[in-house]
């Protein structure tokens, strides 16, 4: 499922996002398997979409949610925390978009027990942007 925020405050967003934890939570996985946040209108800075993010981490805590649903990060601006800002390898984890990928746990676990190495798609992915390069990842994202 993906669901497009019309939220144009950080309030209105938590409310948004408890909406969708709670949708994910109390619907079956053969009807929605994972939820796309994405925020057009806010959090267009990077650090303060991280620093949401940590709100983020609290509200599925006091939710009781911890456990249940985890949440990938994507931005266009998105920097892992030891890589230069434009270091190819954080194209991983850009997008036109802030977005909030909300994954059920369960999820992840049929995946690591049905995908061999399931923890080394992630370095895969950023090794195969090092062999395209910057230039070239840029090009195909215009």
């Amino acid at each position: 499922r993906y669901y497009l925020s019309t939220a144009i405050d950080d309030g209105s967003l938590i409310d948004e996002i408890i909406d969708e934890l709670l949708r994910l939570k109390q619907t079956q996985p053969t009807e929605i398997e994972t939820t796309l946040i994405i925020i057009p209108q806010l959090l267009h800075d990077f650090a303060e979409y991280n620093q949401f993010a940590g709100i983020l981490d609290s509200l599925i805590a006091s939710l009781k949610l911890k456990g249940i649903i985890q949440v990938a990060t994507f931005h266009p601006d998105y920097q892992f925390a030891d890589l230069s800002v434009d270091d190819v390898r954080n194209y991983t984890n850009r997008s036109p978009y802030p977005i909030f990928h909300l994954i059920r746990e369960d999820s992840v676990e049929k995946a690591r027990a049905t995908y061999p190495n399931i923890e080394e798609i992630p370095e895969k992915n950023m090794q195969t942007l090092l062999e395209l390069g910057i230039d070239r990842v840029r090009k195909e994202i215009e």
